[in-house]
This record gives structure tokens, C-alpha cells and sequence, in this order.
């Protein structure tokens, strides 16, 4: 699921163990950079993935330029990989880092300005919500 105004990519199905319940292909709106598989000439239209990103986002935003020109992506459940997911992104200062620039690159390279400021007033809202809780009533 993928949300431009929360700043969210979750991986389809990925809140769920695989269990044979999804046997059909579907298409999805982005789907991991250990399983893409294309042609040359998706390549050859949308240029390769956007080299400002780097741990997070750019199979996201790779996969949304290739839906804008014709190339959606698909899940298919015939297709097995093995990856060790998030060992590159453990929790650390290095990964949060680039997970909030990546994030705010991606909003502001792909919404529009609407989303964009609809974006930027759910981060004050939440940001101003957690400072309330923590009793840090005074603005910056």
C-alpha cells in the first residue's frame, strides 16, 4: 500500500504469512528490488532507479515512474526469492536517516502540490501531538 500524504510504502501482503492464500497474479503498486524482473525497454523508457536514493524508497519510486509510463508491476506468487530483508536497514541512526530524507525526496519529487501540503500539515499535526504528550508545550 502505498500513501503519497502519509509518506508510507508497505510491500503488499507483507503484514501476513505467506500460507498459499494468494495464488494469483495481482497487480501491486511497488514491490521489493530483490525480486524486479523487466525488460530492456522499461529500462530504456524510464531511465534506471534514481541514484539520490540510497537503503530506502528507490524501488518505490521506480516502480511509480514505471506505472506512470505504461509498465505496472505485479506480484506472482510463482516467483520465489530468498532475501534477507532488513539486514541492510537494521534500526540505527544511519537507517533512520535516510528512511526520513528518502521519505520527504520521494514526496516532494512525486505528489503533487496538494499531496504535498497535505503531507507536510499530517507531519506538523503529528509532530505537534507528540510534543503535547511529552509536555512540550512550546513551539520552536
Amino acid at each position: 500500500m502505498l500513501s503519497i500524504i502519509r509518506g508510507e510504502a508497505q510491500a503488499l501482503f507483507s503484514d501476513e504469512p505467506d500460507q498459499g492464500q494468494h495464488e494469483e497474479p495481482l497487480p501491486a503498486q511497488w514491490i521489493g528490488g530483490s525480486c524486479f524482473l523487466f525488460k530492456r525497454d522499461v529500462l530504456e523508457r524510464i531511465s534506471l532507479p534514481d541514484p539520490h536514493y540510497f537503503l530506502t524508497w528507490e524501488e518505490v519510486d521506480f516502480c511509480l515512474r514505471g506505472l506512470r509510463k505504461g509498465y505496472p508491476s505485479y506480484y506472482v506468487p510463482q516467483a520465489k526469492i530468498w532475501h534477507k530483508s532488513g539486514v541492510s536497514t537494521t534500526y540505527s541512526t544511519v537507517s533512520l536517516y535516510y528512511g526520513i530524507r528518502n521519505t520527504f525526496y520521494f514526496i516532494k519529487k512525486n505528489a503533487s502540490p496538494a499531496q504535498y501540503y497535505l503531507f507536510l500539515s499530517l507531519l506538523k499535526a503529528v509532530r505537534g501531538g507528540l510534543r503535547m504528550e511529552m509536555g512540550m508545550n512550546k513551539s520552536i
